[in-house]
């Protein structure tokens, strides 16, 4: 499993890599490889899921120097039938995520960025509702490029609490919302050639 190779690099060191196959993963995010630098490639279609052992979502970066890398992948952190709200992806506590041309649908937020110096970086990748795609806070900071962002329902990159969120050549449709809210004294909200699409309809 994920969670087998992941804690196999825990006693590792230096930066570490893994191939996974085509296939369906649960995961269980191990806190041993906080402050690794970790990279996970899809070989084909690869899915992530919560692990239903978790109360996290499904990649969680909660460390000062840990650096995860994702590629080619689908992640989903929805429990059907729940209310539980759930991140695809979370770096916390000055860690850096970047996420590449991956597909993400969370109940919460596809990406969440949480305290000073944390980073998340969205480089062509592609999100479905129902959850927010971006959230910056207390001090993290989100950045997007070349990504598409469909059918959120709520506000699809909300930034506050001197959060910091950056939009390059992104689109973002059909989201009942706001398609970007910076507000309760969230820092900075810039977008440079984007697109925004049918949002703000849903009440």
């Amino acid at each position: 499993s994920i969670e087998a190779a992941l804690s196999l690099t825990s006693a590792r060191p230096g930066p570490c890599s893994i191939i996974v196959l085509p296939g369906s993963y649960a995961v269980r995010w191990p806190t041993s490889v906080q402050g690794r630098t970790i990279q996970i490639i899809g070989e084909g279609r690869v899915k992530l899921t919560r692990d239903d052992r978790a109360n996290h979502g499904c990649v969680v970066g909660g460390a000062a120097g840990c650096k995860i890398f994702l590629e080619n992948l689908e992640i989903e952190a929805v429990v059907p039938g729940s209310s539980m709200l759930l991140h695809c992806i979370c770096a916390a506590m000055g860690a850096t995520v970047q996420v590449t041309k991956c597909e993400m649908t969370s109940s919460a937020a596809a990406c969440s960025s949480e305290g000073q110096g944390s980073k998340v970086i969205m480089c062509s990748c592609k999100t479905r509702g129902p959850g927010a795609v971006a959230l910056a806070l207390l001090r993290g900071c989100v950045e997007a490029r070349d990504c598409e962002m469909h059918g959120s329902t709520k506000m699809a990159v909300e930034v506050r609490e001197e959060g910091r969120a950056t939009l390059e050549r992104c689109t973002i449709s059909e989201c009942k919302k706001q398609a970007c809210c910076i507000w309760q004294k969230g820092a900075e909200l810039c977008l440079a050639d984007c697109t925004l699409e049918q949002c703000g309809h849903g009440g």
